[in-house]
């Protein structure tokens, strides 16, 4: 490795344990864990699960997630400040209730449903979720009502059948179909993740991350 990782400057040393010092900003590194980072980031544009990953590299699960929700972050933060930059773009929208594929035949699991908001500007996708102050529960309401306010409050304005959302929603089912479950609290980020495979070729992926991450201060959502 020639250049620091941090200010690319042109002059590192190499340290006895095999680490890199940069000549300017005299920041260390290991440029065996950026090459190890490098092929995660890959990975994860490849559309691999952690698990998969973890096994492929050697690596413990636990690093390759926290990677991977890093990841997750920054594409969330880059998709709200590209939509928030081409509000005027929108050309359609629509609403989308999601429930996992192996809990479709189970009528309770709509109780656990996530309504989602899909844009279509300039040809990109944007997705959103729709919060619900007051979660819908057995309790405080019956299946057969929850039924009919998830088939009549839908939120669309579309040109067309034939429509980039509708292509998004088929591939967002099939990319959610490899992951085992996936909890409430981060399913955000990984709705975020589906829509920017859908957005961006895949020999594109791994340079637009790099340059989010490379970033001195990425802000979160």
């Amino acid at each position: 490795m020639t250049h620091c990782i941090y200010c690319e400057h042109t002059k590192v040393y190499t340290l006895a344990n095999g680490h890199k010092k940069c000549a300017k900003c005299k920041r260390k590194f290991s440029p065996k864990k950026v090459t190890c980072q490098g092929e995660i980031v890959r990975a994860f544009c490849e559309g691999r699960v952690a698990h998969a990953t973890a096994k492929t590299f050697g690596i413990h699960y636990q690093s390759v997630h926290k990677k991977y929700m890093e990841l997750r972050r920054a594409i969330a933060y880059k998709s709200q400040t590209d939509f928030e930059a081409n509000l005027f773009r929108v050309k359609e929208y629509e609403e989308y209730i999601y429930m996992p594929r192996y809990k479709k035949a189970q009528m309770q699991a709509l109780y656990e449903a996530f309504d989602i908001l899909i844009f279509d500007y300039e040809g990109k996708i944007y997705t959103t979720m729709i919060r619900i102050e007051t979660r819908y529960t057995s309790h405080n309401t019956e299946l057969k009502e929850l039924k009919k306010i998830f088939g009549s409050r839908k939120i669309a304005k579309l040109q067309s059948r034939e429509n980039k959302i509708e292509r998004f929603i088929s591939f967002f089912e099939e990319y959610m179909n490899r992951f085992k479950g996936v909890g409430r609290e981060q399913f955000f980020y990984y709705l975020k993740e589906c829509e920017f495979c859908f957005n961006y070729a895949q020999d594109k992926r791994a340079s637009l991350l790099e340059a989010l991450l490379s970033m001195s201060a990425t802000p979160r959502v």
